[in-house]
């Protein structure tokens, strides 16, 4: 992400950053805000996947998806990456705007009817939001704040009345998510499938039944999948070495790693992370 600019207060609503990015293919964050502020994603392109609360959304341009107390994932399609604006911000104004618009993290999902129309408002917000770098202008702080409220008003006017697609992946087996979270606290090591069978006393073959039925993949793709997303959010994010990511989701040996995401991903560790410094810094 850009670097962090300090928030500005307008009237009751603060604004403590405001960023876009065009996402490469399977780009993912897992992240969760405190009850206090919100961060809105608006996809201007392209398509990815959002989950929380034990649901799955796939959305496309002309959706938004809001990250407040409940833990989430997201990540791009591999096909089709989305690029998205987002504002993290918090106030009884933004309390306002999401009521009214219906979102929540119970109902996290928008979907608007004029894309190009919601892509142009926060093209312009953000456009002024970085003229300002570490401060802003009286003048354009006067600006940001009729850009915003401008865009929350087009956002409320051109909202879909029809319900956004997304594929409920909801799970209620016990057996399973005790095995997700044994993975998602465990994911730096090993896991084999029998220590799941020992976790939740089920035989192999009963327990991928119940993984396939829930989750539409077997335990060990569950797993995999689960390792190679965390190595991805440390490439993106962090300047650790291939070898050291490798080693904290479980690979001691780096080669076998490289192959493994090469072949889940299209394209080997180094090349991905330097393909995310490429983007960054243009």
């Amino acid at each position: 992400m850009p670097e962090l600019i300090i928030g500005h207060h307008i009237g009751n609503l603060s604004v403590f950053e405001i960023g876009f990015e065009k996402c490469l293919p399977n780009h993912s964050n897992c992240i969760s805000y405190d009850n206090h502020s919100y961060l809105l994603h608006y996809i201007s392109d392209g398509e990815g996947s959002f989950q929380t609360g034990g649901r799955e959304y796939v959305l496309s341009a002309g959706s938004a998806f809001l990250i407040s107390s409940n833990q989430c994932f997201y990540q791009a399609s591999l096909e089709n990456p989305w690029s998205y604006y987002w504002i993290h911000f918090s106030g009884d104004a933004a309390n306002y705007f999401l009521s009214s618009a219906s979102l929540s993290a119970d109902q996290p999902v928008y979907s608007t009817k004029k894309n190009n129309l919601i892509t142009m408002d926060f093209k312009n917000t953000y456009k002024i939001w970085m003229s300002g770098h570490a401060s802003l202008s009286e003048k354009k702080l006067f600006l940001l704040m009729g850009s915003i409220y401008n865009l929350f008003g087009d956002m409320l006017e051109t909202s879909d009345v029809k319900p956004v697609v997304y594929s409920m992946k909801k799970n209620s087996n016990k057996a399973v998510s005790m095995c997700e979270n044994y993975v998602k606290n465990n994911y730096w090591k090993k896991i084999s499938l029998n220590e799941l069978c020992t976790l939740t006393n089920l035989d192999p073959s009963y327990l991928h039944r119940l993984f396939k039925k829930e989750l539409g993949i077997s335990p060990g793709e569950y797993i995999l999948k689960f390792k190679i997303n965390r190595a991805q959010h440390l490439l993106n994010t962090t300047d650790l070495s291939i070898g050291d990511i490798a080693s904290s989701v479980g690979y001691q040996d780096q080669l076998a790693f490289s192959k493994i995401f090469a072949k889940r991903i299209g394209m080997s560790p180094q090349k991905y992370k330097n393909m995310h410094k490429r983007k960054h810094k243009s």
